[in-house]
């Protein structure tokens, strides 16, 4: 009676189909899986960069908070000394060295006065 109903072509035919269903479930799953491992690498990559960033942030917090770097920054933007210490400061106003000879401090002192101070200051 089975085979009546069906012969072997048509079981052949359903054979076919049900392989074909099959192989086709398995290519999505590969291509889901292919995408999620391209993800997942990229997510990688992120948590790299972002530990990379921690740690150099976590350097500068340890450099900020140390003693050198307090010190640095009340001697550099607070113009703080240590007790007993002393400072100096070397600043040029104009730009020009004063001691240089030859120097005159007005530009319209004569050419035989330029020479005078040259030769004798």
């Amino acid at each position: 009676m089975f085979k009546e109903y069906f012969s072997r072509k048509t079981i052949l035919l359903l054979l076919a189909g049900l392989t074909v269903f099959l192989f086709y479930i398995r290519f999505q799953q590969f291509r889901e899986k292919k995408s999620i491992d391209a993800e997942k690498a990229s997510l990688e990559s992120q948590i790299a960069g972002v530990e990379k960033k921690n740690q150099e942030m976590e350097a500068s917090i340890k450099y900020l908070t140390s003693l050198s770097s307090k010190e640095k920054v009340a001697r550099e933007q607070l113009n703080l000394k240590k007790q007993g210490e002393k400072v100096y400061s070397f600043t040029q106003v104009d730009g020009t060295d004063s001691n240089a000879p030859g120097y005159a401090a007005s530009q319209e002192v004569s050419n035989p006065v330029k020479w005078w101070r040259y030769f004798t200051e």
